[in-house]
């Protein structure tokens, strides 16, 4: 039998985009497989561990609130710990594209960045096997053969 999915908050002016009256403090409920919410949880939880700003306060709030909904999910650990690794290479990663010196060095490390991604997505769609909710999503590539 499928989880429930998790409920969470899209907040800022999403909900503006989409014609709702919905203000920022509110946000907008939205449903999410247990895999993407345990990947926003951890980028979450980086982003607090790598940058100290204003918003850092009202993020690691929110971070604290789902770590706690993460433990109630019987997520295996092993897991979590991977793919928090996995957003802790991405994030040094990204940065480090940024400040590419050349076109070589950005398409060396891009190409590292679709691999993580992929491996990702790979740690999400386990998560999600083992905890199928109607949320669980199936990547799929089109060949383009038609």
């Amino acid at each position: 039998m499928a989880q429930r999915p998790v409920m969470v908050n899209a907040r800022g002016t999403l909900g503006e985009r989409l014609g709702m009256s919905v203000t920022a403090r509110e946000g907008i409920s939205i449903e999410v497989s247990i895999g993407e919410f345990v990947d926003r949880h951890l980028i979450n939880r980086v982003r607090t561990e790598k940058r100290s700003s204003v918003e850092s306060h009202w993020l690691v709030a929110r971070v604290e609130e789902s770590s706690r909904t993460v433990e109630q999910l019987n997520v295996q650990p092993a897991i979590i710990e991977h793919l928090y690794h996995v957003h802790l290479r991405l994030w040094d990663l990204e940065q480090r594209v940024r400040m590419a010196k050349d076109d070589a060095e950005f398409c060396g490390l891009a190409r590292i960045v679709f691999a993580l991604n992929d491996e990702r997505h790979n740690l999400k769609a386990q998560i999600d096997h083992a905890h199928p909710t109607r949320c669980s999503m199936r990547r799929t590539y089109s060949t383009g053969d038609s």
